[in-house]
């Protein structure tokens, strides 16, 4: 047991040391490219990943690049979703509620600029949608998380090689998810039902 757990943590040492490479490896492109929209975009999106994982000093960072980003190129909608997103996050940092409502309205109205540029990419649809089950009830936004992940079930039902097993079954997840947020419990489990016969084998399947 104990030579495994030497082993499971080498792998994460690993992972991390993987990622902080890529983090310092696009810092380097930047000094060589800084008016690369897209450069200061996947920067962004690296910062974004540790962040999540509670190293919070990298917010400040990505919201800059994902800032820059979209000043380099106003019509990158993913830039416009991604500084939304995390916006929002800022919200979780926050010490005074006044700060808190507003990174969250100012971020959720980046998102749905990004959504208006492009009704049909996926990825945004995904960021808004979670960002939207993520936050309190009292945003009223749980019908905007149900619009997209209806969305995606329509453009996956029309284009289903388009979407791999996995994604199918997270569309499914979060629109069961939408419904119940939203008062729908009976479609809620229909979602989680077909989930479950339909992707049995995907983690969030098994987590029902």
């Amino acid at each position: 047991m104990k030579k495994r757990s030497v082993v499971i943590a080498l792998m994460l040492i690993n992972v991390l040391t993987a990622q902080n490479v890529q983090i310092q490896h696009l810092e380097q492109a930047l000094i060589q490219n800084p008016n690369s929209a897209e450069l200061h975009l996947n920067l962004g999106k690296l910062q974004y990943q540790e962040v999540m994982k509670g190293e919070k000093e990298y917010l400040k960072s990505a919201v800059h690049h994902f800032a820059k980003a979209t000043k380099l190129d106003a019509e990158n909608c993913n830039a416009f979703c991604w500084l939304g997103s995390t916006m929002v996050m800022k919200a979780k940092f926050a010490v005074f509620p006044p700060a808190k409502a507003y990174y969250v309205h100012a971020g959720l109205a980046k998102m749905d600029d990004a959504i208006e540029m492009d009704t049909h990419h996926v990825e945004n649809r995904f960021i808004r949608g979670q960002t939207c089950l993520g936050i309190p009830a009292f945003f009223g936004r749980s019908g905007t998380a149900l619009a997209d992940f209806l969305a995606l079930e329509k453009m996956m039902t029309a284009s289903p090689a388009a979407f791999d097993h996995e994604t199918k079954a997270e569309i499914l997840y979060y629109l069961g998810k939408s419904y119940k947020a939203t008062g729908n419990e009976e479609k809620s489990e229909d979602c989680f039902a077909r989930l479950k016969s339909e992707f049995g084998d995907t983690e969030l399947a098994q987590k029902l």
